[in-house]
């Protein structure tokens, strides 16, 4: 008797990042994820499940008082929070690509660039992600000559934006409800 090798389900995973970050920052200030905010959403284009994480950053544990103002979060939060390799676990878990056929995707490369670099100084292996840039996708969707900020597109699209910009967990929430009305259209250009 043959087994049938079970099919994965489809499932995307829309996320945003908030890092370390300075008002005069240096390039040689290496930033440090301090929040992962995502939304899974089904192939039907439902929202089924979020997941909002602070993580206590290492190498500049004091947040900047710019970084404290642009996203909101506290010192005492990331001070009382998990540190980068726990939540990541935590992260990966409730993605459960494993289970899924799942697609990460954020607004612009920047924060896949800041997952892979804080893996690679874990030793964290990234084999299993499945990653796509829905800015870069958005601009060739609908003709721009170039990419434009979230806040833009979402106006372009009468999509009122509903929460706190730079909180991890609201800009995901505002890019799923982009990436839900041209769902089937996305992955022409991811």
């Amino acid at each position: 008797m043959i087994k049938k090798r079970r099919q994965l389900s489809e499932q995307y995973i829309i996320f945003d990042l908030e890092a370390t970050c300075w008002k005069n920052q240096h390039e040689l200030m290496e930033q440090e994820i301090i929040e992962i905010g995502a939304y899974k959403i089904d192939p039907t284009g439902e929202i089924i499940d979020e997941f909002d994480q602070l993580i206590r950053p290492v190498i500049h544990p004091s947040l900047s008082n710019f970084c404290q103002e642009l996203t909101g979060i506290e010192q005492s939060q990331v001070n009382g929070a998990q540190v980068f390799d726990v939540v990541f676990q935590q992260f990966y878990d409730w993605i459960a690509p494993f289970e899924y056929d799942s697609q990460l995707l954020s607004w612009g490369s920047k924060d896949y660039k800041l997952i892979r670099q804080q893996c690679r100084n874990e030793n964290i292996d990234l084999g299993w992600m499945k990653y796509g840039d829905l800015k870069g996708a958005y601009r060739q969707l609908v003709g721009l000559s170039r990419s434009i900020g979230l806040a833009r597109a979402l106006k372009n699209e009468g999509i009122e934006f509903e929460g706190d910009m730079h909180n991890a967990l609201d800009d995901s929430y505002n890019l799923s409800l982009l990436f839900v009305k041209y769902l089937h259209q996305w992955s022409k250009y991811t």
